[in-house]
């Protein structure tokens, strides 16, 4: 893809300048609800609360076997005209990865179809299913793309 100077980062995801998009936050209401599925070894978990007063607030969570390996609270708000998508991670001891007032934010990009582009960050909504891919830094320096696979259970 090269629409509007966005280029592939890696299979499934792309970069881009911000794009004041027409989508509205509305638009993302099939979030709402429990999902669960496969990603990073392990069982995941996210659960989404509706849009309502400009953000839609979700929380994400890794089991490996029997243990919470990780949490994350996540904001998908409208600014201004455009999406964001808010991230902030915490071990299981509930202690935050970033910095107090840090978190990780990927701006959304374009729809096309069935596909919801953020920068760095690609949702595949198919009926039930949510196929998540994500590009992750690894400690050498170099980013590959992980793959989550989600079913809606309510």
């Amino acid at each position: 893809m090269s629409t509007m100077g966005q280029q592939f980062l890696t299979e499934h995801t792309i970069a881009g300048d911000t794009v004041t998009s027409s989508m509205s936050l509305d638009e993302f209401t099939f979030l709402a609800g429990l999902w669960q599925g496969n990603g990073l070894g392990g069982i995941v978990e996210e659960q989404w609360s509706p849009p309502q007063a400009g953000a839609m607030i979700g929380t994400f969570r890794l089991i490996k076997e029997g243990k919470n390996i990780f949490y994350e609270i996540m904001e998908l708000s409208e600014k201004e005209g455009q999406i964001y998508l808010k991230v902030k991670h915490f071990t299981p001891e509930f202690i935050g990865w970033e910095e107090k007032d840090k978190y990780i934010t990927f701006p959304f990009l374009v729809r096309q179809n069935n596909a919801f582009y953020f920068n760095g960050l690609t949702m595949e909504i198919h009926n039930k299913e949510l196929i998540l891919y994500v590009r992750m830094k690894k400690k050498d320096g170099t980013f590959h793309e992980e793959k989550f696979v989600y079913e809606k259970r309510w």
